[in-house]
């Protein structure tokens, strides 16, 4: 993730602070300048995988370069972009590129429940949520997603100091003992934000 502090022993996760993000100009890779003045159109976020669209995508993100969606003939990369696993074709229009995938502790089957992300979707859809560990696609769902959240990065922008950035995509969501499971590095930068006041 990109709002991730300096890279840290193996399970442990650490978000920088308000001010880190804008000393190391994390703003514009997440999020970019919407309203650069004058009659300047809008400057997108650096990070390709923050760009809202319905779309495959092209540029490059934390992981490396987008990668297309993943048809039959590629079978067993599962995973390619170790952010959102691949684009996808989203056939019907109906749904956003994802900013980010994480894995399920459990997968769910949703070929009985309409509504769900893999129930009868498109076969052409080749979404990354509903690929098997071998690189098929079906109707288990084996991941979460999370959207580009522009609206709220820009709302925390505007909370300076006050603003505590984090990833929607839990980086760990198996090993519970350890200090990146689920949504605890969140709360640890919410925490390290209200030290000073508490003191």
């Amino acid at each position: 993730t990109d709002a991730a502090g300096k890279p840290l022993p193996a399970g442990t996760l650490r978000y920088q602070s308000s001010a880190e993000l804008v000393n190391n100009g994390v703003w514009s890779t997440i999020y970019g300048n919407p309203k650069p003045g004058g009659a300047a159109p809008p400057i997108l976020p650096a990070d390709a995988l923050m760009h809202e669209s319905s779309s495959p995508r092209a540029g490059s993100g934390p992981a490396g370069p987008l990668v297309e969606p993943m048809n039959a003939p590629r079978f067993g990369t599962a995973g390619a972009n170790a952010s959102n696993g691949h684009e996808w074709n989203n056939v019907a229009q109906g749904d956003l590129e994802y900013a980010c995938i994480f894995a399920l502790a459990t997968p769910r089957d949703d070929s009985m429940t309409t509504g769900t992300d893999c129930y009868q979707s498109d076969p052409n859809d080749f979404d990354p949520l509903c690929q098997n560990p071998d690189g098929s696609y079906g109707t288990t769902q084996y991941f979460a997603k999370g959207y580009p959240g522009l609206r709220e990065l820009g709302v925390l922008q505007g909370l300076g100091k006050n603003g505590i950035v984090s990833s929607i995509c839990a980086r760990n969501t198996v090993d519970v003992g350890a200090p990146d499971y689920g949504y605890a590095a969140a709360g640890n930068a919410l925490l390290e934000a209200l030290a000073p006041v508490a003191k």
